[in-house]
C-alpha cells in the first residue's frame, strides 16, 4: 500500500489547502442576473411572436411537428407549447409536466410550479393558444440531481428566489418594469481564487498519480476494491458537484455544450471516458495473461462488442446533434479548446473500445475459432445495420457504414492476432479512423444544418423586420416631439410636398432607404379617394379600418404591423398632433422595397447576438408570391419565376434541391407563397481538410504518447 502514500498525501494537502483558501462573498451578482433575465425574456418574446405568425399562416400539422422539434434543440431551458380546445397539440420538450391550467396565469407572471420557478408567456392566435415557459430555477429529480440549481440567469445556488409581494431582497423586474421576484442571500457562497485553483491543480496531479499506482497492484481483491471505490467517488462527485472548484468551471456547465440529459456536461463526459478506459485496462490486469473465454462464449462477447460499438456511435451522434460544438474544422473560427476536449473524449473512448475488444476476445483469436469468430462478427454487422433501419427507414446508408466498420474492425483484430503492430500500421489505423470520423462528422453536421434550416426557413417565411420595429418607437417619439413638424401640419399655407420633403430628409435616411413611404395628413373631416374602387371615404375611418382588419400594434408605440399578405413588411404609423383644440393626424405607410439585396442580418447590430445560421453571410434567401420573385436576401442570382422550385416540391411542403455548387431548401408556405433558402454545398476539398485535421490530431497524440512512454514503439503499442 506504500504505492498510494504519495498520491494520497498530495490529494489530502490539496483538499485541505483548497478548503482554507476558499473565498466567500455575500455579494449577489444582481446586475448580471438582471441583464441575463432581460436577454432571456427578449428571446422568449421573439420566439413567441414567430410561433404566433406561423400558427396564423399554417394549418399543416407536419410543419408544427418539425418546428417544435427544432425549438427543443435551439432554445435552452425555454419550453414552448401549443394548445387547441384545451388539448396539448405540440410541444418543444416533455421534461416539464404542463397542463392547460397554466393558460390561466397572467402573461409575464413568475410562479412556482411543480417545485420549479417559471415565467409564463402567452399568445392567442386565431387557431390556438400558445404557451411559453422560461425556467428561472429548476429542481430536478433524483436521476438528474447533478443539474440541480442550474439556470440560464446565473443565479448562485445559495441565493433564494422570493416570489412574495413584499420585497425581501433585491428586486428583479420583467420587461414591463414590474417587479416579479427578489433575490435573498441564503448564505455566503464561494468564488474562485488563484490559490484555490492552484490547490485544485495539485489535486488533479495527485489523482492521476493514484490511478497510475493502481496499475502496479497485483492482489485481485485490491484491484476490485480500488476500481469500485473510484467509481463510487465519481458518482458522489457527480451528484454533489465535488470538488466545488471543478464544477464552477465553464467546461462543467451542463447547458453550455449539451442539450442531452444523459450526456451531463463536456467536462463530465471527459472524466467518464477516462475512467472507462482506466476500468478496462484494470480489468485486463485482473485476468491471467493466457486467459481465454470458452469457445461458446465467443458469440456472446462479439454481440456485446456490437452493442458497445452502437453506443459509441450514439455518443458521437449526440455529441454533434445535441451540442453547440461545430465539428466542421475547415471553418477555423469554430476550432477552440472545447472542441479539443470533445475530440480527446472521442479518442479516449475509441482506445477504450480497442482494449475492451482485446479483453473480451483475448486468445480466442488464435485458438482455432475462425469460423465462429467471423460468423458472429458478420451477424453483429448485420444486426447493427438492421437496428439502424428499424430506428429510421431512411438510415440505410448509416447502417451500412456502421455494420461494415464493425466487421472491418474485427477483421483487423484477427489479422493482428499473432503479430505486433508497427508504426506504419498505427499510421494506417489512424488514417482509417480519421476517414470514418470525417465521414460521420460531415454526414451528421449536414443533417443538423438541414434541421436548423427547416426552422430558419419557417422563421423567414413569417419574418417581420425586427430592426424596423426596434427603431419605430424612437422614430415616432422624435416626430411627435418635433415642433417644426407640428408647425408645418397646422400651417395651411405649407404644401404637402414641403411636409414630405422635410420628413424624408430628416427622418427617412440610412436604414430607412430600404423602405417606401407614403405620408398622409388629415383632420377629422378630410376625405380620401380610394384608387382601387374610386370610392370617397373619411380619412380617419379608412386608416382605422386598415388598422383594425390587418394591424398588430407594436407595444408602447403608435405603429402597427400590417398583416396584408403582400410579400412585404408593412407598417402603419398614426401620429396625432394637437393645437388649440384642433386635431391633425399624420399617417405613415411604411413598406419594405420589393427587392432588397443585402448581406447579413442588421438585427445582429442591435442586440449583438449571434443567431445561428442567420449570422452567416453564405446563406441566401428568396421569396416568391404567385410565381414571381418579390424579395431576396444575398447576392445569389435567383430566377424571377419559381417554376423549377415548385416542380422540385411536388406535393411536399419541404424539399431539398441540389445544383452544381448549391443546396436549396424549398418551403411552400401556402398555395401562393414559396420560400427558398440557399447555401453552398460542402466540397470534396473541405472533406479532405476535415480528414487532414483529424489525421494530424491522431498522429500528434500517438507520437506524444510514444515519446513519453516506451523506447520501443512496438512494446508501447502492444
Amino acid at each position: 500500500m506504500r504505492l498510494f502514500l504519495l498520491p494520497a498525501a498530495i490529494m489530502i494537502i490539496a483538499v485541505a489547502g483548497g478548503y482554507f483558501s476558499l473565498h466567500s462573498t455575500d455579494n449577489i451578482p444582481t446586475a448580471k442576473i438582471r441583464k441575463n433575465f432581460v436577454n432571456a425574456q427578449e428571446t422568449m418574446a421573439e420566439v413567441m411572436t414567430e410561433t404566433a405568425l406561423l400558427d396564423n399562416d399554417s394549418t399543416n400539422e407536419e410543419t408544427f411537428i418539425h418546428y417544435f422539434s427544432q425549438l427543443n434543440k435551439q432554445q435552452n431551458q425555454m419550453f414552448f407549447y401549443r394548445f387547441q380546445e384545451n388539448q396539448l397539440r405540440n410541444w418543444s420538450s416533455n421534461v416539464l409536466n404542463v397542463s392547460p391550467d397554466l393558460l390561466k396565469i397572467p402573461d409575464g407572471a413568475v410562479i412556482e410550479y411543480d417545485h420549479n420557478i417559471l415565467q409564463i408567456f402567452k399568445r392567442k392566435t386565431k387557431n390556438s393558444f400558445l404557451l411559453g415557459v422560461l425556467v428561472i430555477r429548476r429542481n430536478y429529480y433524483v436521476h438528474n440531481k447533478y443539474l440541480r440549481g442550474k439556470n440560464n440567469l446565473g443565479i448562485p445556488e445559495n441565493v433564494t428566489i422570493d416570489l412574495t409581494t413584499e420585497p425581501s431582497g433585491q428586486w428583479i423586474n420583467n420587461l414591463s418594469g414590474q417587479p416579479v421576484f427578489s433575490l435573498v442571500k441564503n448564505k455566503n457562497f464561494t468564488e474562485n481564487t488563484a490559490l484555490e485553483n492552484l490547490f485544485f491543480l495539485l489535486f488533479i496531479i495527485g489523482f492521476f498519480l493514484f490511478l497510475a499506482a493502481t496499475f502496479r497492484l497485483k492482489n485481485k481483491f485490491w484491484i476490485l476494491a480500488v476500481l469500485g471505490g473510484i467509481w463510487l467517488i465519481r458518482m458522489l462527485s457527480l451528484i454533489n458537484e465535488f470538488p466545488e472548484g471543478l464544477y464552477r468551471l465553464a467546461l462543467f456547465q451542463p447547458f453550455t455544450y449539451s442539450f442531452n440529459s444523459w450526456m451531463f456536461s463536456l467536462g463530465d463526459t471527459l472524466i467518464n471516458v477516462i475512467l472507462i478506459l482506466f476500468s478496462v485496462l484494470l480489468l485486463k490486469r485482473f485476468l491471467p495473461e493466457k486467459f481465454s473465454f470458452p469457445k461458446f462464449i465467443l458469440p456472446a462477447n462479439i454481440l456485446l462488442l456490437a452493442i458497445v460499438f452502437e453506443l459509441i456511435f450514439m455518443f458521437l451522434k449526440s455529441l454533434i446533434f445535441d451540442s453547440s460544438l461545430n465539428f466542421l474544422f475547415f471553418s477555423l473560427t469554430t476550432v477552440n479548446a472545447n472542441l479539443f476536449f470533445a475530440l480527446l473524449a472521442i479518442l479516449i473512448l475509441l482506445v477504450g473500445f480497442y482494449h475492451l475488444s482485446k479483453f473480451l476476445l483475448g486468445n480466442s483469436l488464435s485458438s482455432g475459432n475462425k469460423t465462429i469468430y467471423f460468423l458472429s462478427g458478420f451477424s453483429g454487422g448485420i444486426g447493427l445495420f438492421l437496428y439502424q433501419i428499424l430506428r429510421c427507414s431512411h438510415c440505410w446508408i448509416t447502417g451500412m457504414v456502421i455494420g461494415i466498420s464493425f466487421v472491418l474492425f474485427l477483421w483487423i483484430l484477427y489479422f493482428l492476432r499473432n503479430k505486433r503492430p508497427t508504426f506504419p500500421f498505427l499510421i494506417l489505423s489512424i488514417g482509417l479512423v480519421s476517414l470514418l470520423l470525417a465521414s460521420l462528422f460531415f454526414f451528421f453536421s449536414e443533417k443538423k444544418a438541414d434541421a436548423t434550416k427547416r426552422l430558419l426557413i419557417v422563421k423567414l417565411a413569417n419574418k417581420r423586420d425586427f430592426i424596423a420595429e426596434s427603431l419605430l418607437p424612437e422614430l415616432g417619439h422624435n416626430i411627435l416631439s418635433d415642433t417644426t413638424v407640428s408647425n408645418i401640419l397646422f400651417d395651411q399655407s405649407v404644401s404637402f410636398d414641403k411636409t414630405n420633403e422635410y420628413l424624408t430628409k430628416k427622418y427617412f435616411q440610412g436604414f430607412w432607404n430600404n423602405f417606401d413611404f407614403q405620408v398622409t395628413v388629415c383632420n377629422p373631416y378630410d376625405s380620401l379617394n380610394v384608387l382601387e374602387n374610386s370610392e370617397v371615404v373619411n380619412c380617419f375611418s379608412f386608416f382605422n379600418n386598415l388598422r383594425k382588419i390587418n394591424g398588430i400594434q407594436l407595444s408602447d408605440t403608435n405603429f402597427y404591423f400590417l398583416d396584408n399578405n403582400n410579400g412585404r413588411n408593412s407598417y402603419l404609423g398614426i401620429l396625432p398632433f394637437y393645437r388649440n383644440g384642433k386635431l391633425v393626424r399624420l399617417f405613415l405607410e411604411i413598406d419594405s422595397k420589393l427587392i432588397s439585396v443585402k448581406l447579413g442580418y442588421p438585427e445582429l447590430l442591435i442586440n449583438g447576438k449571434t443567431k445561428d445560421i442567420e449570422s452567416r453571410n453564405e446563406f441566401f434567401y428568396a421569396k416568391y408570391k404567385n410565381g414571381n420573385l418579390i424579395a431576396q436576401l444575398g447576392d445569389f442570382a435567383y430566377p424571377t419565376i419559381d417554376r423549377n422550385y415548385r416542380k422540385a416540391l411536388g406535393k411536399n411542403q419541404f424539399s431539398f434541391l441540389k445544383t452544381d455548387k448549391y443546396k436549396h431548401l424549398i418551403y411552400k408556405k401556402d398555395s401562393q407563397t414559396v420560400i427558398v433558402l440557399t447555401s453552398p454545398k460542402n466540397s470534396f476539398w473541405e472533406f479532405l481538410m476535415e480528414f487532414s485535421y483529424l489525421f494530424l490530431f491522431g498522429v500528434i497524440v500517438g507520437i506524444t504518447v510514444k515519446i513519453s512512454g516506451k523506447k520501443d514503439f512496438n512494446e508501447w503499442f502492444q
